[in-house]
């Protein structure tokens, strides 16, 4: 291959190429152009992955042997690690590390990332009638996807998130939920939705673990929703809001938030494309950790 590419690199065409400061998104060419087009999608969607804190070694064998939900609770995991960090501005200081046996690697349970004294986010926290303070479960054992826990600000407590991977059938794929479907929640998940099952585990969450503030699902659909405890930190009137700019100052309920990867047609506005949610996920996440 190299041998090969020696005489293009060689070309004098070259000589009149200098270093790039910007990229044209606003060309045309690049935009609309077949193969232009395909390589800025997949520049675009590169710059969008979270940055994983793994060497690339481990972090093939932490993705092998896998299924797709639990590929999707560990990419959401370091998702939030990313957006942690873009919103701080700064890198974790401590991260728990995968754990290796014969078969498989896996992140281990209790793996920490921190940021100061006042940051922490922890993958399948366990809590239980056993534990105090803030691993407490005063009824049965519970283990969310994902804890975070905030020192200080309007918003400072626990907070927890549960991955759910929903996988449609391809006789789904195309069809909109009309209100007339037999199955309500069926409707709603082809409609890009949450279930209701997974709101209702979220409640649970709330319910048996006294610190916990705000309790999430993170799903690849598109409708984010948050339901809030009526009186503090509840929103007024029918107490639900539909995007992240309406959350109150202080979080205290249970909602979803989309979070997902573009995929989609051609031009990226196929019937079933998942909006790219860093901007929502990491709009939660600034409120969250607000001073």
């Amino acid at each position: 291959m190299e041998a090969s590419l020696i005489p293009i690199a060689r070309h004098s065409m070259w000589e009149e190429v200098g270093r790039m400061v910007r990229i044209p998104f606003s060309s045309t060419v690049l935009q609309r152009r077949r193969g232009y087009r395909r390589v800025l999608r997949h520049f675009s969607r590169i710059r969008l992955a979270p940055m994983i804190p793994v060497d690339n070694d481990g972090m093939r064998d932490l993705l092998e042997l896998k299924n797709i939900a639990l590929l999707y609770e560990l990419w959401t995991f370091f998702r939030l690690v990313h957006e942690i960090s873009a919103v701080l501005g700064s890198p974790p200081v401590r991260s728990g590390q995968p754990a290796s046996d014969l078969f498989q690697t896996d992140f281990a349970a209790g793996g920490t990332f921190k940021w100061g004294q006042s940051v922490r986010l922890v993958y399948n926290q366990r809590f239980s009638r056993s534990r105090r303070r803030q691993r407490h479960s005063y009824s049965v054992p519970l283990i969310p996807d994902i804890a975070l826990q905030v020192a200080g600000g309007p918003n400072a407590g626990l907070h927890l998130f549960d991955a759910k991977f929903r996988v449609r059938a391809l006789a789904d794929v195309g069809v909109a939920a009309d209100g007339k479907d037999a199955d309500d929640d069926k409707a709603r998940e082809r409609a890009g939705s949450f279930k209701r099952a997974d709101i209702y585990k979220m409640h649970a969450y709330r319910d048996a673990i006294p610190d916990a503030r705000s309790v999430w699902i993170l799903y690849p659909g598109g409708e984010f929703r948050f339901f809030g405890v009526p009186g503090g930190g509840g929103l007024a009137g029918d107490q639900v809001g539909s995007s992240a700019e309406g959350l109150p100052g202080e979080v205290e309920g249970a909602g979803a938030i989309p979070v997902g990867p573009v995929v989609g047609g051609e031009g990226g506005d196929g019937p079933w494309m998942v909006a790219e949610s860093g901007g929502v996920l990491r709009a939660t996440l600034a409120l969250m950790l607000a001073t």
